[in-house]
């Protein structure tokens, strides 16, 4: 019989823990609840989803995105980014204090965290009220539609401009495939506005800036007279066109260059319609 109060039932209820414990030394667990890993994956899930939507969109509408982005104001971004930090760290310090059952430090913190998310909520509502600003915008009719926002219209002149500048030096195959680009980006972002005349007008000027540019890549009287010929405008139409001591972008609206350059030209160039898909 073992004595009482003797040492050995302790010892070995010591050896059984310490057996135990060497038996669960080679087990691994994961660290957190299993809901948590849930809520982990679902917001990766998430992200990724986002993420491959984002590729494909930009894959396909690469000239919009560089246009955006050339927009973007980096000090904005720069600020939201450490008010995000700030905030962050706030909050580990609260959580921090609040183990350490200091209560004072805990609230301030968390006040600070507070402070900072209403930060961080101004921000981005004057960030989005600026883009919205620069991108739709509402009549003022009694039912309001949705419509491009003039600063919208002016960057869309500004970047069309850009690509059919008639002293550009390229062909008008080139000149083309860069603005069809750049209209199919504009078209996926813009093209459901509810302002039909809005876009009909930003087409015939589109229009009219190709054939201004086309009209003086043709440069000499002979060879203008001859193209428009040969795309069927009668001889006298012609002569009165060439003759004319108007420059391009007067005669780029004349009936001449309407029947030698017309819509269909253009459409056979991959430049597409902007009112099409209405």
């Amino acid at each position: 019989m073992t004595p009482v109060g003797s040492p050995e039932p302790r010892a070995a209820a010591h050896d059984e823990r310490a057996a135990a414990g060497e038996r669960t030394e080679g087990v691994r667990f994961v660290p957190g609840q299993p809901d948590m890993w849930v809520f982990v994956l679902f917001e990766a899930l998430v992200f990724t989803s986002y993420f491959t939507v984002y590729v494909v969109r930009r894959t396909q509408s690469a000239e919009l995105f560089l246009q955006s982005q050339a927009h973007l104001d980096l000090r904005v971004g720069v600020f939201n980014t450490l008010v995000l930090l700030v905030s962050s760290w706030s909050v580990a310090r609260c959580v921090q204090a609040a183990r350490e059952g200091s209560v004072r430090t805990a609230l301030t913190n968390a006040y600070l965290t507070m402070l900072f998310g209403f930060v961080f909520l101004v921000s981005k509502v004057l960030e989005w009220a600026t883009e919205i600003d620069q991108g739709f915008s509402f009549t003022t009719d009694e039912t309001p539609k949705r419509r491009i926002a003039p600063k919208a219209v002016v960057r869309f002149k500004e970047r069309v401009r850009e690509l059919t500048r008639r002293t550009r030096g390229v062909s008008i195959e080139r000149m083309a495939q860069e603005l069809a680009r750049y209209l199919r980006g504009w078209i996926g972002y813009f093209g459901n506005c509810e302002t039909a005349s809005v876009l009909r007008s930003l087409e015939q000027w589109t229009r009219r800036r190709l054939r201004s540019a086309i009209w003086k890549q043709w440069k000499h009287g002979r060879t203008r007279f001859a193209e428009l010929r040969k795309r069927g405008v009668g001889q006298d139409l012609a002569a009165k066109a060439t003759g004319s001591a108007h420059g391009p972008w007067q005669l780029a609206n004349s009936p001449a260059l309407a029947i030698a350059l017309p819509n269909a030209y253009f459409a056979s160039l991959g430049i597409p319609s902007l009112t099409a898909c209405r």
